[in-house]
């Protein structure tokens, strides 16, 4: 209240210790530029990595090559088609079809796996599935270009 007996709102004063020069208090301030440097540390620091990540899934770097494993089937005339998740792991998911089939492989069952593949193929032309592991140039396969730089057969079955 003013001395004259008039409420002001401009005659009520604010500590000077905790208002900065435009009347918000300081710890608004510090709090926003220590958000912004938060946000910034990544491009100060060099990098994207734990603990502070835009996008912690990506805060590694990807390697060049990458490795599919792929079951294919082998028709009667030499030919191959390709198989749904649903012939390959019983699935819907592709992702979860190639967890397994990573699983499957580098437990040392690819042989299993290749046989219970086979099993689930109901095509009448296919005579033999085959389990491979490719690996391919990744920039090249984003570009669509033709990226396949090995391919190795881990199991062969019969249908």
């Amino acid at each position: 209240m003013a001395a004259d007996g008039r409420s002001s709102v401009a005659s009520m004063s604010s500590d000077p210790v905790a208002t900065g020069a435009e009347g918000r208090p300081r710890w608004k301030a510090g709090a926003t530029l220590l958000g912004v440097l938060v946000l910034l540390s990544p491009a100060v620091r060099g990098g994207d990595g734990v603990p502070l990540s835009t996008y912690p899934m990506y805060a590694t770097p990807r390697a060049d090559v990458i490795e599919f494993i792929v079951p294919v089937a082998v028709t009667d005339d030499g030919g191959t088609e390709q198989l749904s998740t649903q012939e390959i792991a019983a699935t819907r998911d592709p992702l979860v079809a190639e967890s397994f089939l990573r699983d499957e492989v580098n437990a040392g069952r690819a042989d299993q796996l290749c046989q219970r593949i086979a099993d689930r193929v109901e095509s009448d032309n296919v005579v033999r599935v085959e389990i491979r592991v490719e690996r391919h140039d990744v920039v090249e396969r984003v570009r669509g270009d033709e990226s396949a730089l090995d391919t190795k057969s881990v199991a062969s079955c019969t249908t």
